[in-house]
């Protein structure tokens, strides 16, 4: 009979304990349907701010690779293989100084025989010169000797580039791409240099923002909290039919050669030219479907508008249609609300406070 009672004890508290836990979900469920009931009876608690009138110098952010403002590949004059490679990755080259090596021996080159043919060449035509001094040839003789020993030359050269491949221009070695003992065929990429002490980078911008940017505009790179200044150099006036948007090249100083090349860096083209617009914080622009909206005050309610938005002004975004300087907007609370939806305005005397001083300074 003990056992009994215990168990109907254990059973009735847990019973209790479920009661209690629905009632309180219960309660729980009540009360946030009576604060959205509350908020709709008294008002949606929002921040708003006053629509403004700005003059700005617009600016626009790309994503874009850095590359060296000079930069030029090497490729194998020659099928053959790599015997020495000169310098590596880091290294700096002067123009014409030779950094991969082919065998001299390779029948491809006639590096010999054009030598050997060259050396002929110019010694005959010493002898001519000096017979000429005294007469003993002809104008037109000495002129024949010189121009074979031209060919001559011209041969010898072509020989020897086959095979020293030399640096096009003065820079850093940027890539190696054969190592030695490797078996290449004619025109595959050996090495490439480039200048790193200044960067170049090329975006590509949309008709609405083309007509805006002219060369020498101020151009920021940034790039693992490394900030470069440079200037635009280029601007296209006809648009890539493969990207459907208009090129526009910038170059930056790069001093300490903190920025890699081959990097993607957020670049900024600031234009020029001012503007007077409406312009509004980012925080107070909703979007549905891609498309932007706002909700204007009017009469203690939330009116649902479109917008049309332009250019980005640090933290402001233009409003070219939509919007009337003045006009209060909500700037924080959008997600509770829709059209026509009560508010009540909790930054109420700050908003009017920077209204009127905004009044005063007009």
């Amino acid at each position: 009979m003990k056992q009994h009672k215990e168990v109907w004890l254990n059973v009735a508290g847990l019973t209790l304990a479920g009661l209690m836990l629905v009632a309180g979900c219960g309660r729980d469920e009540s009360k946030g349907r009576s604060m959205i009931q509350v908020y709709r009876e008294k008002g949606f608690p929002v921040r708003i701010s006053q629509v403004q009138k700005c003059s700005f110098a617009p600016q626009t952010t790309y994503f874009a690779a850095l590359s060296g403002s000079m930069e030029s590949n090497a490729g194998a004059p020659i099928g053959g293989t790599v015997q020495r490679i000169h310098y590596r990755v880091g290294d700096t080259v002067k123009k014409d100084a030779v950094v991969v090596s082919f065998p001299s021996d390779s029948p491809a080159t006639q590096y010999f025989q054009a030598r050997v043919a060259f050396n002929l060449a110019r010694t005959t035509l010493e002898r001519i010169e000096k017979l000429h001094a005294v007469g003993g040839v002809s104008r037109q003789e000495l002129d024949t000797v010189r121009t074979r020993c031209e060919v001559a030359r011209a041969n010898w050269e072509a020989a020897q580039q086959s095979v020293h491949v030399r640096a096009p221009i003065t820079g850093i070695i940027t890539q190696i791409s054969v190592r030695e003992s490797d078996a290449v065929e004619e025109k595959t990429l050996l090495f490439t240099v480039a200048r790193t002490d200044r960067l170049r980078a090329e975006v590509w911008v949309n008709e609405d923002d083309i007509a805006h940017i002219q060369s020498g505009d101020r151009a920021v790179a940034e790039w693992n909290h490394v900030v470069l200044e440079g200037r635009v150099t280029r601007v296209n006036r006809a648009v890539n039919p493969m990207r459907q948007a208009f090129g526009v090249t910038a170059e930056f100083d790069n001093p300490d050669q903190k920025v890699l090349l081959g990097v993607n860096a957020a670049v900024t083209l600031f234009t020029s030219e001012q503007s007077e617009g409406v312009c509004i914080g980012r925080e107070s622009i909703g979007f549905e479907n891609g498309q932007p909206f706002v909700f204007v005050v009017k009469d203690g309610h939330a009116v649902r508008r479109a917008i049309r938005i332009g250019r980005n002004i640090g933290m402001m975004v233009e409003v070219p249609a939509g919007l009337e300087a003045q006009e209060t907007i909500v700037s924080e609370g959008l997600m509770l609300l829709e059209d026509g939806s009560p508010i009540h305005i909790i930054n109420a005397a700050a908003a009017q406070t920077a209204a009127g001083d905004r009044e005063k300074l007009r």
